[in-house]
């Protein structure tokens, strides 16, 4: 009998390996059958009778399978297995498939490997600091750039006012198209595609603005959302549209929408962000993005 074919790819190696990372479970380890007790009999009831003797076993029937191996997100236990800084590096893997130039489907497998190894998570990342006052830094995730009120950003000791905001993701697309956003927002709110500067906000403004319709490719694009809240009220809302996207039924509750056209908060349906890590290059600054038409003055 001939060997059995060993061979893998790299990445299939890779799947292979970020797929164990990501599986509950320790590695190696079949979880035990629990035995399930008989029902009581009712009360009155004839006894039950014996159970019939298990039946001989196939000795050519496949071997039962073993749970899947797998370490629940452990690094140290994946590192210990698998060798040195092994989830690390799979990391720089997940990264450089990512952010591949022109290869949609290579991106895409990045992005997977990315959220099976836990470097990647629905949402947004964002950081949050003072612009005045008391000085403070935050850094989180957040699921949804849907913020009605000041109360509604958590800020650290309910904090209302004088602070800023920036969040990152990836940003995915799955029809090729042209793409609206809008934002509704209390004081400034300047938004970036790809490093490009699609829509803006003088901060010290309170109002509704859309971009001009921005043409995205299927697959992954960089989302950037700087947002800046002066005294009083806050609000920050960004919304996306496109003609491809149907419009809601009439009766169905949701934002408003252009004729045919149904807008949608960026939430973490559609956005991934990457936790913090040396596998990332330094942030570059974006050029100003250009000033909103439609807004309103306080």
């Amino acid at each position: 009998m001939g060997e059995p074919d060993a061979t893998f790819t790299r990445r299939e190696l890779v799947a292979l390996l970020a797929n164990a990372f990501d599986a509950p479970g320790q590695p190696g380890v079949t979880a035990p059958a629990v035995p399930v007790p008989p029902p009581a009999p009712a009360p009155g009831a004839p006894p039950a009778a014996a159970p019939a003797a298990p039946a001989a076993a196939d000795p050519a029937a496949p071997p039962p399978k073993a749970t899947p191996p797998g370490f629940n997100g452990d690094v140290a236990k994946f590192d210990a297995a698998v060798g040195p800084d092994a989830h690390r590096k799979l990391c720089l893997y997940a990264f450089a498939a990512l952010t591949a130039p022109k290869d949609t489907a290579l991106n895409l497998m990045g992005l997977d490997l990315a959220t099976r190894l836990r470097y990647a998570r629905p949402g947004l990342r964002a950081h949050y600091n003072a612009n005045a006052q008391a000085a403070f830094t935050l850094d989180r995730f957040d699921d949804a750039l849907a913020f009605p009120d000041a109360p509604s950003f958590k800020m650290p000791g309910g904090r209302l006012e004088y602070f800023d905001g920036q969040y990152n993701a990836i940003l995915m697309v799955a029809t090729a198209g042209k793409y609206t956003f809008e934002a509704t927002v209390d004081d400034g709110v300047r938004i970036w595609i790809d490093g490009n500067p699609i829509y803006g906000t003088a901060a010290g403004l309170l109002g509704a603005g859309a971009s001009a319709p921005v043409d995205l490719t299927a697959g992954l694009h960089d989302l950037r959302v700087d947002y800046s809240q002066g005294p009083s009220g806050a609000a920050l809302n960004v919304f996306w549209s496109s003609p491809a996207v149907p419009a809601p039924a009439p009766g169905v509750a949701g934002p408003p929408a252009s004729p045919g056209v149904e807008k949608h908060v960026i939430d973490k349906t559609l956005t991934r962000a990457l936790k913090p890590a040396a596998t990332q290059p330094a942030a570059t600054q974006p050029a100003t993005a250009p000033a909103a038409a439609a807004v309103e003055k306080k």
